[in-house]
């Protein structure tokens, strides 16, 4: 039964274009911040007010009354320590402003350095990701990410990298949809930490660190801890009191030997957590934008519950750790950590607070981080959909193979460049066989069957006015280059790769083969014969290709007719020796060559 196309446009009609819209936040976030920071001017003329108000007050009053002098000093500094904070808070308000302005003017400019562009998670030996430009600068994870973390970048690189199942496909959809709405929810998520790498932190490695190194502190640890600080600190008032320092030198001695029995565990511990304060802030305060936001789609509601479980809240769990990580960082000042240490046996103590927040909220540490990774990565796919609100939500089609498209372009191609194509391949055990002239855009259609097959798969919008699709993974032979590390050639490299598309084939894995100009790198009498016995197995064993090639008797007639093979092209108009290309996809075979022209157009004489 072939499956119902639905016509009906992803979104809502939005009240704004997309470029409307930033450049609007744009103009409402600057002029925010130009109030901030008049603001913050003022209170920097406050703060210099009341420092010097506390010392002048405290002398001239003081012939008068010490009583007095004491009052309007002490008044003084209040009002400076208050002035402080309200400055730390508008110049963090700022900062944030600045970080949304930053980011609406990247949307409107397409900085490439704001995000990733996921060039860490390429590989040569995937199915697909070379071939689509899947990974690296002008990629489609460059298009896409608006992550901010390590998780939530790793993750859409999976989403990119692997089909979901359709359930969740079903769920990703609808959670964008929501998302897509939400423009000043999803820039908030967006800018709550750094974009730079050496931020990112690993944090299934710290949860793991922490449950090995400090689970197992013996009961009568805290206890032990506070008995020797308050005797500490009463030796040290009694050699006040007493003038005799001899307990107070017993108390100290006993506390520097108790805290370097301990000091492997405590510096285990630091190392643990020491450079994860910014990060665990950057994931504190997304937990707290993600619990704060109201959602509908199932998927949502579902990521936001894990975040609060039961008592166990993420952000109030998360700040937690990161205060004692903080803490730990004390003993990294001598003026701060030697008193600290000598006196409240500080290490140890976070190294308790550490095995206590261990106890209570590690285990849900990587639950916390995983939903904060999909609220990332659905927030980058909802940024695709809101950036294109003319593209379609894709529908899959669990029974036989279908693939049918509608004004379907590539998506990294500017819009007002792009040029979109139909198409139908129906049914198991076809070939679409494209044929066309050189540069005529057959390489460009495939590129954009499998850009789009991947972003329907993963859970995304596509570019095209409707998509229907069987659940299928494209594998790919386009961009074939040789490897002097590895000693191997082009034209090996070609058959390495195409033999691993024959093999998914034999095994009957659900995929699409994408074959470019293949076997280019022998002579044209075994091209010809190679091509047509890779046509012949993918008809075979019942699966299913599109073929770009020059080879026009690879259209067997025959199996046209058997329909088999369906047969298009690409056509070139020559005009004066001049080309017109128009990259639309008809169908047949290619009636016409160019490669004459170009030469001849490139300065090479032809004999006639």
């Amino acid at each position: 039964m072939r499956a119902q196309i639905n016509s009906n446009p992803f979104n809502s009609p939005q009240s704004l274009a997309p470029s409307q819209a930033y450049q609007k936040r744009v103009q409402e976030l600057t002029a925010e911040q130009k109030i901030l920071n008049r603001i913050a001017l003022r209170l920097t003329w406050l703060r210099l007010l009341f420092i010097v108000a506390a010392p002048v007050s405290f002398f001239t009053l003081m012939g008068l009354s010490h009583t007095l002098a004491f009052v309007a000093a002490t008044i003084s500094v209040a009002a400076f320590i208050m002035v402080v904070v309200r400055h730390v808070k508008v110049q963090d308000e700022a900062y944030r402003t600045q970080r949304l302005i930053d980011l609406n003017q990247f949307e409107l400019e397409g900085k490439p350095s704001l995000f990733s562009d996921g060039a860490e998670y390429q590989s040569a030996n995937h199915p697909y990701t070379s071939d689509l430009d899947i990974f690296g600068a002008a990629s489609i994870y460059a298009m896409v990410n608006r992550c901010t973390t390590l998780p939530g970048g790793k993750l859409l690189s999976d989403w990119l990298s692997n089909s979901a199942s359709a359930d969740d496909i079903s769920l990703r959809q609808d959670a964008v949809k929501e998302l897509s709405t939400q423009l000043q929810f999803r820039q908030s998520i967006q800018t709550a930490g750094s974009h730079k790498d050496d931020n990112h932190v690993q944090f299934h490695e710290v949860s793991e660190l922490i449950a090995k190194q400090n689970l197992h502190n013996p009961k009568w640890l805290p206890a032990a801890v506070t008995m020797l600080s308050a005797l500490a600190i009463t030796a040290l008032v009694a050699s006040m009191v007493l003038v005799n320092s001899v307990p107070l030198l017993v108390a100290v001695m006993v506390n520097i030997v108790f805290y370097y029995n301990w000091k492997q565990r405590i510096e285990e511990g630091h190392k643990t957590v020491s450079k994860i304060a910014e990060g665990l802030n950057h994931l504190s305060t997304l937990s707290s934008h993600i619990q704060g936001q109201t959602f509908s789609a199932p998927l949502l509601v579902n990521l936001q519950n894990s975040l609060s479980n039961g008592d166990s809240s993420a952000s109030k769990g998360i700040k937690k750790l990161s205060i004692i990580a903080s803490r730990f960082d004390y003993r990294l000042n001598i003026y701060i950590g030697l008193p600290l240490n000598i006196f409240l046996l500080w290490d140890i103590r976070q190294l308790v607070a550490l095995s206590n927040w261990a106890k209570t909220n590690n285990t849900n540490l990587k639950q916390w981080v995983s939903a904060i990774a999909q609220f990332e990565s659905l927030s980058s796919l909802a940024t695709l959909a809101f950036n294109n609100p003319s593209w379609c939500y894709p529908t899959q089609c669990s029974s036989n193979f279908e693939l049918q498209a509608q004004d379907m372009g590539h998506p990294l191609i500017p819009s007002q460049n792009r040029i979109c194509n139909n198409m139908q391949l129906s049914g198991n055990g076809k070939v679409m066989l494209i044929t066309g002239s050189n540069m005529a855009g057959k390489s460009t259609f495939l590129r954009t069957i499998g850009v789009n097959l991947v972003l329907a798969q993963c859970g995304a919008p596509v570019c095209a006015q409707r998509l229907v699709h069987s659940p299928v993974t494209p594998y790919t032979s386009m961009r074939i280059a040789d490897s002097l590390g590895e000693n191997t050639s082009t034209f090996y490299a070609e058959l390495k790769r195409l033999r691993a598309v024959l093999e998914a084939v034999k095994e009957k894995k659900p995929i699409i083969a994408l074959l470019d100009e293949v076997l280019r790198g022998t002579n044209s009498s075994d091209r010809h014969k190679g091509a047509k016995a890779i046509i012949n197995q993918i008809i075979k064993h019942n699966s299913v290709g599109v073929i770009a090639s020059h080879d026009l008797e690879l259209a067997n007639p025959e199996q046209i007719a058997a329909k088999t093979i369906d047969a298009y092209y690409f056509d070139v108009k020559i005009n004066a020796d001049e080309l017109y290309f128009d990259y639309t996809l008809t169908p047949g075979v290619n009636p016409s060559l160019n490669a004459a022209v170009l030469m001849k157009k490139m300065g090479i004489e032809l004999e006639e």
